[in-house]
């Protein structure tokens, strides 16, 4: 259920510089200079996992190192991947989306969390604040909220380049 981003940094700098007819070493330090988001993708549908992870492939600002199907999965590709972002569906078979985000915010290095969900009520978003969620977005406006998402980390840690 669970994957892990299929190439490695360096494999990308190589394809990118061999694409562009640039050195690798200048086009690693272009990539170098450029603050790349880490992402993790948590959700039950695979065929959403598939839809996020393409439209976020299209950002040369974010990276996504993974993706997993259950709040277990999340728990263990976290300590793996160690993601700057993790986008975690709300509603899930087993660990659902609360439970998970309860668990990585008890870690002392926890990444930033959006649970994104298809039920929008106000009762859902006061769940998921109380439980240290750092955002909530309603997955018919992800593509929307992106951008502000990948703004306020580069504005939060100050790695815009």
């Amino acid at each position: 259920g669970l994957w892990i981003g299929k190439m490695t940094r360096e494999k990308q700098r190589r394809a990118v510089a061999r694409d562009e007819g640039t050195s690798v070493q200048r086009r690693k330090e272009k990539m170098d200079a450029m603050a790349v988001l880490t992402v993790l993708i948590v959700d039950d549908n695979p065929i959403y996992l598939r839809a996020v992870s393409a439209l976020l492939a299209n950002k040369s600002e974010v990276e996504v190192v993974g993706c997993a199907l259950t709040g277990e999965e999340a728990l263990e590709l976290n300590k793996l991947l160690r993601p700057e972002l993790i986008l975690l569906d709300l509603r899930m078979p087993g660990m659902g989306g609360l439970e998970t985000t309860r668990q990585l915010k008890a870690l002392p290095s926890c990444p930033r969390i959006a649970i994104v969900t298809a039920g929008c009520g106000e009762e859902h978003r006061k769940a998921a604040m109380a439980v240290g969620a750092d955002d909530f977005i309603c997955k018919d406006r992800l593509t929307s909220e992106l951008r502000r998402l990948i703004d306020d980390w580069h504005a939060e840690f100050g790695h815009r380049a």
